[in-house]
This record gives structure tokens, C-alpha cells and sequence, in this order.
């Protein structure tokens, strides 16, 4: 079956390879770029003190480009009469250009010429002819009268200046040429800086589509009308911002390895081809020096002499022109590429997955579950068995946490996998960090992956300090603080210290933190018990419930009716557990046992029905004398033989051959006819007799009987005869004439009969069968087999007595043959020729044995030696009975045999060893009178133990009385005096504790405590666990001293040796990395950071946003032990990366046999392969992210049952948290999805707010604040985005697009990540050309509509603004998403709670929760003191009594008491969910607050609003 399950597997990842090899391009010349994709080639880079570029002489770090935007010099400035003819406001570095022409402002006066011939012209107003000097200065007014225009723009030509022409030269010439000499560099390095800046605000959102690498060197041919031009050295990079200093800076990815590639030439028919693949897997199974010239240009120049023996080396630290030839040639050729990932790496993970599996014992149990194995079925795994799957009970999570998040621990400890689903905001990456502390403690290792790097990138910082050494995380690698060095640095360090991390420390801790957690825990009680004190706090007892009140009038009454006599404290949930009558037969009981018989109960008395029965017994030791007396007859026929009595045989083998003898005594003895005794003696002589008889006669003769059988079979119930005189012989030649003349004619004609003989006519007459003549064949048939019968009896008649002719005494056969008296003979002549064959062990046995010589002059065929033989063995077996009856005897007295047993045990097995029947007959007589002694004083005890339980002194009065002689008298009621008792001890018990505000403080205390203790737990749990598994590692403590010491000797790796010691280093690092448990990483690092994948490597596997991951997602679960598979279905989900129609064929060629294979197509999220498998999800509920009104409509749409938390302080409130913008003019392109207008009133949006210092700062939620943080994105296609981003960076600096980490883009690239402000693009627009058209709906049961709006709608933490050029009334489809959209941000409910004294009388007179008056009366006391009171306050789904609201704080009060205070657990279970949200509370109960006159109970909630800085407003 196992097999079978492996070969599914490997098919599922054949599957993966060949789904992740479609449509894959061999790509030969890297020139041929898609869409998006960009080259840079370094020599096209400027030489500029603002560029730092990395050489071969450059050995300093990682490093590979450094450039910095610097502001230029300010442009020389132009002669005053060059300013209306030059523009230096440009873009660009080319010489700024003169104006053909401008537009002077002229006057009409300014021409006297003008001006005189308007004067004549006007004197004769009837003529048409404008005089030239006038033209283009006259016009008509209404009157059709010429007037003159007072002034215009005229143009003026620059060509007309020629002074203005040399003063320009000269301008161009002198300043300017300087100025640009010395600033071009500089620009030109500036440029650099805005391509690569752009090229990071692609990778924002792309990152995880493209890959960036350096090229180092460059391979041209052309083989086969096919170019190469292809570089083979390739480093993965990073691309670094550093905003406050404008400068990027490009290092290599520490978490990869440069790489060597040569798929380029796959396909290409090159003799030595796997020369240079076997040179591939060593040059990438190890860092190369890429940087060492001569290194580089010696392994380059190899590659080419492989290509070709024509190979050039055209390698050289000046960088030339490539050309393409022939002949391989290879270049030193840098660059810098943005591709396109390629699911090449992806097919390759999927092949090692195969190899690995063929050569491992076993699978992953996710795995094998998807292969069709039944064997890690958890449908039967109870909650309990999931309860109870935590071994140590402790659950390791230092940050709070929620019963969700406890669940998922029990079910990962108790399943291979759990599926949790976590809606936006949920609280994942806190989830994750819980769990992933509580691995550490275990000392499990842990892989935790997303899709995309953005969910991860707050994990490490959620892990504790303390073993945040443990946590590798390669999300977006900062190279300048590489993670893995630092953790393999840490954990270096923590090894070599013996003191810090033992098993006494963590025993320590524990019992310390069980102390914390006992005086929690009765913290908690008390609190819980003050809440209830008044109205809600019950006792319930004898059946009914008693208030305070009640109980303590009852217990004064019965203080005057001396009913309270027990001196016993008895608890309030104490029930009385014994009886008047029980307290007599104590009494009775202490009056009839003597001191000793009082112990009984401590004693093993026998008891009779247990022991065997005394006829059972008698009967084995009759046996016993049995088999003894048997046994001495063995001994005495020993000592005749003169054979050592030591003498013994195997037991077994000795009853087996008795057996045997047995059944030859059985064979013997039917041997008993004269006839038969003498074949016997003839054969035992003879063993030519025995042959001949067995061969011959015995052998005949069955032929002969077996035929007569068979025909009597026939003739069985006929009645056939043939009167004539013929003889058998005579007859049957008759019949087989007959049946000749017969042939095959149905009827024999009196024709035929006429050529027959005469004894053939008599038979045809005299013939009968059935009274019948004989007419037809069967009958004839019938008559012949009969004949053939008399013929066979005669036949054995005559051997018969052949065979006995020489016998003194031959048997005869009777006349009337029988055939079963007949086999009977038979049979025993077979019994006698084969008895020496059958009993030949019997034989050897007596003869030739090592035994034979007790059984000397007995014969094995002989019946009298034989029964000798058998009283012999019988004799000798009789001892191995002994034994056994002894084994019995002591058995029983073994059972006897107990701790503490009484004196009548020792009698009992003296008897019998003894075999004394009547002493042990007496003994048992004994037993029952001692049985019921015991039985007393088990009683007796047992009314002891119940009544010192809760009574101690009551039963030492009764006590103290027996021992006088005295019966106790009972002074009253039991069952009153114990009600009032108990009565007694709860009063006393509810007025007993301290004010409710101290204990929450000890609570608060208590829980901060064990938070640090609990941290102290894991971290030396963790690190003691690391140690032990690190010491089991091969090499991998040396590696870390290694890597410690080659660090410590590159210092600051600038010398001759730093390229040594940093390869050292690097190859350390490889074995070292093995030492650290927990990596954190996005899919795509996974495949290089463990490129050879085996079968449950890691403990755990952790899927974060795993909704968004597709069919990948195997290959990596693959790595995984086990799997926890974290995503919400509601979000986006995979999108395919090839054609439907490929996938379905690949899945029927290789998924036949996988149960559920169309879950494995492209668009199938991991998260819905993973549900498949383990369909018991878990989901997170508490919703932590956005305030109410943004979440409200994911909620809406795709949960329903999320519990907002997020309330924040008026300071940090943005109003209105929703707005809608109707850009009136927005349309879309006609050539792409940009609606510009929109998109244009987005930026001049985000640019106005963050001039806003509104908008500046947020609560970071540590006691500090932070940059407000903003993002963009569109409701449709992606062009939108990018058109944002674009205009983004013209209007916003680069510094503010970093600090407020504004991106834009479609909601893709923000699952998993949130901001505090949330922009939405629409995007949609009416159709100009037909605006009667109905837009089409963006529907809500198209799965990935909905997801995508989910995204987008759920990002925002404290305000989302909508952007739309839609309007509702155009939107006329209800299930249109974007319809939805409008209507929650244009209708939301806008009704807000009154405050102050008027909300608190709206709520007293509504009192829609139930009776109000006690936080009335409490709040009124509240706004008397001048601060701000919200009755009321709705939170959580549930009901705030009072909140106290602080400009930067608020504090819950809850007026316990009152009537519709019902639910105190709900009550409580809510107070922990807000707690942990950030939420304070304070109590106060009724009895207190009216007890103690109102203000004077509310002393330490004035002490408390001024510890939180909540301050009166009037």
C-alpha cells in the first residue's frame, strides 16, 4: 500500500514539473525583453563622484552600486536682455534653445506714422481702403465705423537682433559650457538615481514577478542560426533606499548564491554539452569569486574551449563592444536585468522532490494524504484527544492570546495540519509569532512562507528579544544587516555559555511561574466573586437559592435557636455526606471492635469464594499421591535396568510419541482375526510378502472392487436377469454382438435379429430389465454392466483365494459378495502391509533411540510390549505431573501471599504444603467469621474517612465517648446545623476580600509577571532545545566556531586576506546554517535557501496568506513534518500563468489515481488543496486592524461575524472615516484602463493631506506616534496603478513616498499589508460615445470580484476615501459590487449616542439593556465632576455601562448589580478580549456604591483617571 502511495506522490510532483515547464522559452539572447522587463549596462553608467560603481579591484563588501541624488549648481544666469529669449526652466542636459520669435505688447500710440494716418483715414469714413501702416490695426465696430485697436502682441523675430545672436554665442560659450562640464556628471548620475527609483517603486509591487540580478560577464555565438548572447555569472540583488541621504544602493542578495547558468544552451546540439552542465552543478553547488578578474576570465575561457576548440577570450577590465560570430566568445559585459521570474526553478524543485522520494522510507503525512493514503485519517480525533495533546501543559505564547489561537496549538500537536482562516486583520502575524515561540520551546524547526514578502515582514519584530536569535528572516533582505549572519553570530555565542540555559534554570522558571499563575487564578475568582456579590452572587443550597440578605436573617435565627452546635467549619459547597444513622453505626462499630479487629481493613483476609474449592483441593492432592506412586515405578524400572535415575526426555516429544504408541496399540488390537494375525506374522517376516501383497494382490483386488462399485452405482434400484443356461462368459459375447449389430440404429429390426447367433437371440429373448424385455440400448446397457459385475466377483474370488491358498487357516470369501464387507478386508490388509511403514518412529523409539535401553526386550509390533511400553512411559510423565501439581500448590499460596497479611495465610499454605485436607477444611471454617470482621471494619473506616472529612471533631467526640464505654448523644438537627454551618462559611467568605480595583491591579500585575515568565520559559527552553539539537548536528559546531572566527578576522574587510576570510566565512555559513530553527521567507527564497529538498525537514511548515499561493505551494509543504496552512478564501486567490486546457490534460495524464485532482489545477489556491485534507478549519474572529465603518462592509459581504476592536482615541480620529469623491469628469481611455481624471484628483488628494498636519502622525500603539501611512488602489486592471504611481512621483518627494509608504497599485499588491489611509480608485466610467449604456456590473458571485473588493475595501485603519466617476443611479444591477461600494459610503448610519447628562437620560429613560438607575446615579457623580461620560457605549456586540472618555485615553466603568447584568462570564470573556485591545476597566457593585454614599465608593476611580492622565474637560 505504501508503495502505492509513493508512486502517487511522485506523480503529483511529475505533475508539478511538467505544469511548472509549460511555457517556457529558452531565451538565448537576454536583449529579447517582455513587457516590463529592463536592462542596464553598466558602461553606459556615468563617471560621477555621486556614482560609486564596484570594480575587480574593489574587494571592500557587498556592495556593487551606490548613487545618490545631488542637486546641481544653479544655472549661470542670462544677460537681463536674454530673459524674455531663453528659457533655462528645461528638462534634459541639451543646450537650452533661443524663441524664433516672441509676443511683445504694442501700443497703437507708440507708431507716429500710425497714428497720422489713422487721423487721415478716419476723415473719409466712406472709403474701404485700409492704408498699409494701418493694416491689422483697424477694425469695425457695430456701427460699421473703423476704430483703432489700442494695443496687441506682436511678434517679434529673434533673427532681427544680431546683437541679441552674439550675446547668446557668448552666453553658451563661456558660463554656460562651464556650468555643464561640471554638472553633467552629476546629472547624468541623477538619472541613474530616477531610473533605479523607479525600478524600486516597480519591485513594491511586483517584487515577487520579477527577479533583479547582475550580470557579470557575457557569452556570444551563433550556433545553428541562433544568437547567444547570454551572460553565464549571475548574482541576485537587492535595491536599497536610504531617503535621508537620496541615495540607492544595489548589494547582493546574501540569502542566494550567484548562480551559473547554461540554460540558454539547452537544445543546442554541443558535443561537450554535459561537460558544462557537470561543471554547472559544481560551480553552483559553491560561492564562486565573481570578483576575482582572473578567477572569472580563466572559468569563462574553459566554457568556451567546451563550446568550441575555435573559442575566443575576449575578456578584459575595459568593457567592449560584444559581437556575435561563429565562434564562442566571452566578454566581461556587466549589467544590471529586471526579468521576469521563470517557473523553470519551480519544475527543477518539483524533479528533486521525485529523486527524494524514490530514495526516502517516507512521506510527509500531508503529502501521503494527498497521494491517496488513509493512514493519517484524523476525522476521529475528539476535541478532548485535541485537549490533551499539549505534553507539558504549557502553551509557550508570550503575546496574549485568544481561545483560536490555543485551539490551533492543540490541533498542530494532535494532526499533521490545521487550516486557519484569518480574515483581514485577524491578528495572523501575532498568531503566528505565539505559535512559532511555542516551536522554539519545543525545539522544532520551523519554515514560514507566504506568497509575497509583505505578511511577513512584521513577524521576526513580534518575536521576543530574548530568541529572536533563533529567527532567520529573508524578507526583502537588508544585506546591510544580514539576518542569518547575525542569527548564526547569536547563536555562537549562546552555545558556548554552559551557565544561562539548563534544566534547572527552566525547572525554575516553571515552578515560578506556576506560583504566578495560582495567585492569577485566585485573582481572578476573587474578582469574579466581587462582580456577583450583590444581586448575582447566590448560594444554592438544600435545593433552593438564598441571596446575602436571606442567608444572613436565616443564620441569626438560628444562632437564637442554638442551632449552630458543630464546631467543624464547614465550606458553603460542602454537602453533607453522612447521616444521623451514620453516625450510630460509627458508634455501634467503635463499641463491638476490639482495638486489633478495628485494623482489619488494613489487612488481606482471604476471602473463601476466591480460594479453590475445598473439594477441588482434596481432588489434587489425591492426584497428587497419584502420580507419585506412578512415578516410583519409573524409578524401580531404572534401578532393574541399572539406569541412572537422572535419566530424562524431552516432555513434549515424550507425550507425542506416546500418542503414537498408543494408536499402534489401537492398530494391534484390531488385528484380532485368525486371517489377519497370520498375514501379519507373514509380513513382519518378510518384506518380499509385504511388496508382493501391496503391489500385486492388495492392489488387484481394489481394481477389481472398485469396478464392481462402480457398476453397482449404476445398477442401484434395477432389477435385471437373464434366465438361460449360458454361462457369465457365453452371455456377455451375446451382448456385445448385440451391441454391434446395434450400432447406432435406434431400434433393432427383425431383420437384423435374424443374422444374430443363437445365444444372442436367448438374450434378446429371455433378457429383463424392470420386468421388461430388452428393446432399447440402456437397457441392453444395463444388462451388460450387470454381466460385467458377476464377472468381476468371480475374477476376485479367484485371486482371493490364490492369495490364502499357503495359509494354515485361509479365509474364504462368502458365495453372497458384499462390497463394504469386502472393503472392510481390504482395509485391513492395508492397516497390516502398512503398519511397520506407519509406526517406524515407534520402532526406532524402542530399538535405536538414546531411550531404547530402558525399553530393551520390548518389541514395537507385539500388544503386550506394547501396553508394557505404555505403563513405562506413563510412569515416567507421571514425574513432569508432580511438577505441575507442585506449581499449582505454590500458585496458590502465592495468591495468598499479599502485603500485610493475617496470621490465618500462614496456616492455609502450611496446610498445603502439607496436603493436610482436614487441617485446611478447618482453617476455611475460620475464614468466614474473620470475612465479616473485615467487612466491619471496612465499614467502620469508611464512616470514618467520611465523617473526618468535613467533620474532624465531631467524629473525635464520638470517639472520645467509646473509649469510656459511652454512647454519643447527637445534640440537635445534623442536616440544620450543617446547612447553617455552611451558610456561615460562605458569609464570611463573600465579605472577606479587598476592594475589586486593588485586585485588578494585582491581576494586572500577576498578568505582566507571567507574560516575562512565560518569555523566560521559552527563551531558555528554546535555546537549551537548540543546543541539544545543534550538538547532534555533523560539523555543525565547528562551523560556527569557524564562521565566528573568519568574521572576526575579515573585520572590517578591507585588507589582502578579506576575500579568504570571506569565503571561509561563506562556506561556513553553509553547515552553520543548519543550527537555526526558524526561517522566515516568501515561496520563491525557499527554493534557493534549501535548494535540495527531503522529506519533512522541517518540523513545521507555516503557510501565511496562503489563498494567494497556488499549486507551489506543494513543493514546499513537502518539506514540512507537519502543516499549518493560514489564508482566508474570501481574499485573492491565484490567477493562471497558462492555458486551462494544458492543465486539465496534464491532470489526466498524471492524477488518475489522486483523490480530488481537480483541487491541483492552477487556480486553486494551497489554501483549498490543504482544506481538501484537513477540512476542520479554525477562525480568527477578533478583528484588530480598521475601526467599525471600514470594516463593516468586508464584514458584510464575506464574514458576518468579525468582532471589531479597533476604537481609537478622539486625538487619532479621522472624520469622516468614509468619503466619497464624484469626479464628474473622469472617463476611461480608450486605448487602456486609466480613467486620468480620477486618477489626477487622487494625487492632488493624497499631496493636500500630506501638507495637512492632521495627517502627520498616528498612535504607534507603544506610547509614541509614527508616520501616517497612505496607499492607492484600483478596483480595475492594473494600468490605473501604474498611471498613480507615475504621477505620484511628480508631485511627491521621494522622501515622503518612504515615509508614509505611499504605494498604488491593484489590491494584489496589498494583501497581507494595510495602511492608516486607504485612497480607492474606482477606476469605471460612463461611456462617452453612448452614455444611455449600461455599465457592466461588477458582479458579487463572480469569486474574484469579490475577493479583489474584499481586499481593497479592508486595508484601511482609519479612513478610506472613495473616488468614483460612476454615480449610483448609473449603477442599476443590486449585486454590482461597486453599487455596494457607493451605497456603504453614501448611506452609512450617521446617528450618533448623545453626550452627557442628555445621553445619560435618553438611556435611563429607555432603558433598552434593562434598569439604568445605578449608572445613572454613578454617572451623574462622574459629570459633576466635569468630565466626558458616554452612556452605553456599544462595543464588541455588547454594552458598556459607562465609558470616561480622555483626549488620549478612555476607561470602561461596569456598574455590576443590576439586573441585566445576567451573564457575568460573557461579561468577562469580553472584558479580556477588550483588555487585550488596549481597553482599561473599572468596577464598582451597587452594595458598595450605596453603602458607602455614592462618592466616597468611587475614592479610587478618581485615583485611576488621573494614573491614565484622563483629565475633567470643565
Amino acid at each position: 500500500m505504501f508503495d502505492q502511495t509513493k508512486t502517487n506522490a511522485i506523480s503529483i510532483f511529475k505533475y508539478l514539473e511538467e505544469l511548472f515547464s509549460l511555457n517556457i522559452d529558452t531565451r538565448r539572447d537576454f536583449r529579447v525583453i517582455s513587457d516590463q522587463e529592463r536592462i542596464f549596462e553598466i558602461r553606459n553608467f556615468p563617471k560621477s563622484e555621486n556614482l560609486f560603481v564596484k570594480s575587480f579591484s574593489d574587494q571592500s563588501d557587498d556592495l556593487f552600486l551606490s548613487v545618490h541624488k545631488k542637486e546641481l549648481e544653479p544655472l549661470p544666469k542670462l544677460p537681463k536682455e536674454l530673459t524674455l529669449w531663453v528659457d533655462l526652466n528645461y528638462k534634459g542636459f541639451s543646450k537650452p534653445n533661443y524663441r524664433e520669435f516672441i509676443l511683445k505688447n504694442t501700443q497703437f500710440s507708440d507708431d507716429d506714422k500710425r497714428t497720422k494716418a489713422f487721423k487721415e483715414f478716419s476723415k473719409n469714413s466712406e472709403t474701404e481702403n485700409i492704408p498699409l501702416v494701418l493694416q491689422g490695426w483697424v477694425t469695425k465696430n457695430e456701427d460699421g465705423i473703423f476704430e483703432k485697436i489700442e494695443d496687441k502682441d506682436v511678434k517679434v523675430f529673434f533673427s532681427d537682433f544680431p546683437e541679441l545672436q552674439e550675446m547668446y554665442e557668448n552666453y553658451i560659450s563661456g558660463p554656460w559650457e562651464a556650468w555643464k562640464k561640471r554638472n553633467e556628471p552629476i546629472f547624468r548620475a541623477n538619472e541613474v538615481y530616477d531610473d533605479f527609483y523607479g525600478l524600486r517603486t516597480f519591485l513594491k509591487t511586483e517584487s515577487e514577478s520579477f527577479d533583479l540580478v547582475w550580470t557579470h560577464d557575457l557569452l556570444t555565438w551563433k550556433k545553428e542560426n541562433e544568437k547567444i548572447y547570454h551572460p553565464l555569472f549571475i548574482t541576485p540583488i537587492i535595491l536599497e533606499f536610504i531617503p535621508e541621504e537620496r541615495k540607492i544602493e544595489i548589494r547582493k542578495d546574501n540569502s542566494l548564491k550567484t548562480a551559473f547558468e547554461t540554460s540558454f544552451l539547452d537544445g543546442l546540439d554541443i558535443p561537450n554539452i554535459f561537460d558544462i552542465y557537470e561543471e554547472s552543478k559544481s560551480l553552483n553547488s559553491a560561492e564562486y569569486d565573481v570578483w576575482n578578474q582572473q578567477a572569472l576570465k580563466l572559468k569563462g575561457s574553459e566554457i568556451v574551449g567546451y563550446l568550441s576548440p575555435n573559442g575566443a577570450d575576449k575578456f578584459s577590465e575595459d568593457i567592449e563592444e560584444p559581437q556575435i560570430g561563429d565562434d564562442p566568445t566571452y566578454y566581461n559585459f556587466p549589467t544590471i536585468v529586471l526579468r521576469k521570474k521563470s517557473n523553470i526553478d519551480w519544475a527543477r524543485y518539483a524533479k528533486k522532490i521525485q529523486q527524494d522520494i524514490i530514495e526516502s522510507t517516507g512521506l510527509p503525512a500531508f503529502i501521503a494524504e494527498l497521494a491517496g493514503s488513509s493512514a493519517f485519517h484524523e476525522e476521529n480525533i475528539t476535541e478532548e484527544q485535541e485537549n490533551d495533546s499539549v505534553a507539558d501543559g504549557e502553551l509557550y505564547f508570550p503575546l496574549p492570546w485568544n481561545e483560536e489561537q490555543k485551539t490551533i496549538a492543540n490541533k498542530i500537536e494532535a494532526r499533521y495540519g490545521v487550516v486557519v482562516q484569518g480574515p483581514p486583520g485577524t491578528g495572523k502575524s501575532h498568531t503566528i509569532a505565539n505559535l512559532l515561540c511555542r516551536f522554539l520551546a519545543q525545539g522544532k524547526s520551523v519554515l514560514v512562507t507566504s506568497q509575497t514578502g509583505k505578511a511577513l515582514e512584521v513577524l521576526k519584530d513580534k518575536i521576543p528579544t530574548e530568541i529572536q536569535g533563533l529567527v532567520v528572516s529573508q524578507i526583502e533582505s537588508n544585506s546591510r544587516r544580514d539576518d542569518l549572519q547575525e542569527a548564526v553570530k547569536q547563536i555562537n555565542a549562546n552555545l558556548s555559555d554552559t551557565t544561562k540555559f539548563t534544566d534547572k534554570k527552566i525547572e525554575e522558571t516553571r515552578e515560578q511561574l506556576q506560583k504566578i499563575r495560582k495567585e492569577k487564578a485566585l485573582l481572578l475568582t476573587r474578582i469574579k466573586r466581587w462582580v456577583l456579590l450583590d444581586t448575582q452572587e447566590k448560594l444554592f443550597i438544600d435545593g433552593e437559592y438564598l441571596t446575602p440578605t436571606k442567608a444572613a436573617k436565616e443564620l441569626f435565627k438560628g444562632r437564637e435557636n442554638k442551632q449552630l452546635w458543630l464546631e467543624d467549619e464547614i465550606t458553603k459547597d460542602t454537602e453533607l455526606n453522612f447521616t444521623e444513622e451514620d453516625i450510630i453505626s460509627t458508634i455501634d462499630l467503635l463499641l463491638d471492635l476490639t482495638k486489633e479487629e478495628q485494623k482489619y481493613f488494613k489487612q488481606n483476609i482471604p476471602q473463601i469464594d476466591h480460594l479453590p474449592k475445598i473439594g477441588e483441593v482434596v481432588k489434587f492432592f489425591e492426584k497428587f499421591e497419584e502420580a507419585s506412586l506412578l512415578n516410583k515405578h519409573w524409578d524401580e524400572h531404572l534401578s532393574q535396568k541399572k539406569i541412572d535415575k537422572g535419566l530424562k526426555f524431552n516432555e513434549e516429544k515424550t507425550r507425542q510419541i506416546l500418542k503414537r504408541i498408543e494408536l499402534s496399540r489401537d492398530v494391534l488390537n484390531s488385528i484380532n482375526k485368525r486371517w489377519e494375525t497370520d498375514l501379519f506374522s507373514l509380513i513382519l517376516k518378510s518384506k518380499e510378502e509385504n511388496n508382493k501383497w501391496r503391489d500385486n494382490i492388495l492392489k488387484n483386488l481394489k481394481e477389481k472392487s472398485l469396478q464392481v462399485r462402480k457398476f453397482e452405482s449404476d445398477l442401484l434400484g434395477r432389477d435385471i436377469s437373464c434366465n438361460t443356461k449360458l454361462n457369465t462368459r457365453s452371455l456377455l459375447d451375446g451382448v456385445i454382438e448385440i451391441e454391434k449389430c446395434w450400432g447406432d440404429k435406434k431400434s433393432l429390426s427383425w431383420i437384423n435379429k435374424l443374422g444374430l447367433s443363437k445365444n444372442a437371440k436367448a438374450i434378446l429373448e429371455n433378457g429383463l430389465v424392470d420386468s421388461s424385455n430388452i428393446k432399447t440400448k440402456e437397457s441392453l446397457t444395463l444388462l451388460k454392466n450387470k454381466l460385467l459385475i458377476e464377472q468381476s466377483i468371480q475374477e476376485i474370488k479367484t485371486l482371493w483365494n490364490q492369495a490364502f491358498t499357503h495359509f494354515d487357516n485361509p479365509e474364504t470369501l462368502e458365495d453372497n459378495f458384499v462390497s463394504h464387507l469386502f472393503d472392510d478386508r481390504l482395509r485391513s490388509i492395508e492397516r497390516i502391509l502398512s503398519y511397520e511403514e506407519n509406526f517406524s518412529d515407534v520402532k526406532e523409539f524402542v530399538s535405536s533411540s538414546p531411550a531404547s535401553p530402558v525399553f530393551s526386550g520390548l518389541v514395537y509390533s507385539d500388544k503386550k510390549s506394547i501396553e508394557r511400553l505404555i505403563a513405562l512411559i506413563e510412569s515416567f510423565l507421571a514425574g513432569f505431573d508432580l511438577e505441575g501439581y507442585k506449581q499449582i500448590f505454590n500458585n496458590w499460596k502465592n495468591e495468598l501471599n499479599e502485603e500485610n497479611s493475617h496470621k490465618i495465610v500462614e496456616g492455609i499454605s502450611s496446610a498445603i504444603d502439607s496436603r493436610d485436607s482436614k487441617k485446611l477444611y478447618e482453617l476455611y471454617q475460620q475464614l468466614s467469621i474473620l470475612e465479616q470482621k473485615k467487612k466491619d471494619s471496612e465499614k467502620y473506616q469508611e464512616l470514618k474517612e467520611r465523617i473526618c472529612k468535613f467533620a474532624p471533631k465531631l467524629f473525635k467526640e464520638i470517639q472520645k465517648e467509646a473509649d469510656k464505654g459511652n454512647k454519643h448523644k447527637i445534640k440537635g438537627d445534623l442536616i440544620i446545623a450543617w446547612r447553617f454551618s455552611r451558610i456561615n462559611s460562605w458569609l464570611k467568605e463573600i465579605h472577606s476580600d479587598k476592594d475589586v480595583a486593588e485586585l485588578q491591579k494585582d491581576l494586572d500585575r500577576t498578568t505582566n509577571q507571567e507574560k516575562n515568565k512565560v518569555a523566560e520559559l521559552i527563551a531558555t527552553s528554546a535555546w537549551k532545545k537548540q543546543k541539544e539539537k545543534v550538538s547532534k548536528l555533523p560539523g555543525a559546531r565547528q562551523a560556527l566556531s569557524s564562521y565566528a572566527l573568519s568574521i572576526k578576522k575579515l573585520g572590517q574587510g578591507m585588507g589582502k586576506s578579506a576575500p579568504f576570510h570571506r569565503k571561509n566565512a561563506q562556506e561556513a555559513l553553509k553547515t552553520a546554517k543548519d543550527a537555526v530553527p526558524i526561517w522566515i521567507m516568501p515561496l520563491g527564497k525557499v527554493l534557493s535557501m534549501f535548494a535540495e529538498p527531503k522529506s519533512g525537514m522541517f518540523d513545521v511548515v507555516i503557510f501565511d496568506e496562503s489563498s494567494q499561493a497556488d499549486v507551489r505551494g506543494v513543493n514546499i509543504a513537502y518539506l514540512g513534518k507537519k502543516l499549518l496552512v493560514v489564508g482566508d478564501p474570501e481574499q485573492i486567490s491565484p490567477t493562471s500563468f497558462v492555458r486551462q486546457d494544458d492543465v486539465v490534460g496534464l491532470i489526466g495524464k498524471h492524477l488518475a489515481n489522486i483523490p480530488h485532482s481537480e483541487h491541483f489545477s492552477i487556480t486553486s489556491s494551497f489554501f483549498d488543496i490543504a482544506e481538501v485534507k484537513m477540512s476542520d478549519r479554525v477562525r480568527l474572529r477578533e478583528h484588530f486592524r480598521s475601526v467599525e465603518e471600514i470594516i463593516g462592509f468586508s464584514n458584510k459581504l464575506s464574514y458576518g461575524d468579525l468582532i471589531p476592536l479597533r476604537y481609537p482615541q478622539p486625538k487619532w480620529q479621522l472624520k469622516p472615516v468614509l468619503e466619497a469623491v464624484h469626479v464628474k469628469d473622469g472617463f476611461l481611455n480608450l486605448n487602456n484602463q486609466v480613467n486620468e481624471p480620477e486618477a489626477e484628483a487622487i494625487v492632488e488628494k493624497l499631496a493636500e493631506m500630506l501638507k495637512d498636519p492632521k495627517y502627520d502622525e498616528r498612535d504607534n500603539e507603544k506610547g509614541g506616534t509614527r508616520p501616517t501611512t497612505f496607499g492607492v488602489t484600483t478596483l480595475l486592471g492594473n494600468d490605473q496603478g501604474k498611471f498613480i504611481t507615475n504621477l505620484i512621483r511628480q508631485k511627491i518627494s521621494e522622501e515622503e513616498i518612504e515615509k508614509r509608504k505611499i504605494i498604488a497599485g491593484n489590491p494584489y499588491a496589498f494583501q497581507g499589508d494595510e495602511r492608516d489611509i486607504m485612497l480607492i480608485s474606482m477606476v469605471k466610467a460612463p461611456d462617452q460615445n453612448d452614455t444611455k449604456k449600461n455599465i457592466t456590473p461588477l458582479t458579487i458571485n463572480k469569486k474574484e470580484n469579490k475577493q479583489r473588493v474584499n481586499v481593497a475595501m479592508s486595508r484601511a485603519r482609519d479612513k478610506m476615501i472613495l473616488f468614483h466617476s460612476v454615480t449610483r443611479e448609473e449603477l442599476n444591477n443590486d449585486i454590482d459590487l461597486r453599487a455596494q461600494i457607493l451605497d456603504w459610503f453614501y448611506n452609512t448610519k450617521k446617528e450618533e449616542i448623545k453626550w452627557g447628562r442628555e445621553a445619560l437620560k435618553q438611556a435611563l429613560e429607555q432603558q433598552r439593556f434593562g434598569p439604568f438607575e445605578f449608572p445613572f446615579d454613578v454617572g451623574t457623580i462622574i459629570l459633576n465632576k466635569g468630565y466626558k461620560v458616554i452612556p452605553e457605549f456599544g462595543v464588541a456586540g455588547k454594552s458598556i455601562d459607562l465609558v470616561i472618555q480622555g483626549e488620549n485615553a478612555r476607561l470602561a466603568v461596569e456598574c455590576d448589580g443590576d439586573f441585566y447584568h445576567t451573564d457575568i462570564e460573557a461579561d468577562l470573556r469580553r472584558e479580556d478580549i477588550l483588555r487585550r485591545a488596549g481597553w482599561e476597566f473599572w468596577r464598582v457593585t451597587g452594595s458598595a456604591f450605596y453603602n458607602r454614599h455614592g462618592e466616597e465608593a468611587l475614592s479610587t476611580l478618581w485615583l485611576k483617571l488621573k494614573e491614565m492622565g484622563i483629565e475633567p474637560i470643565v
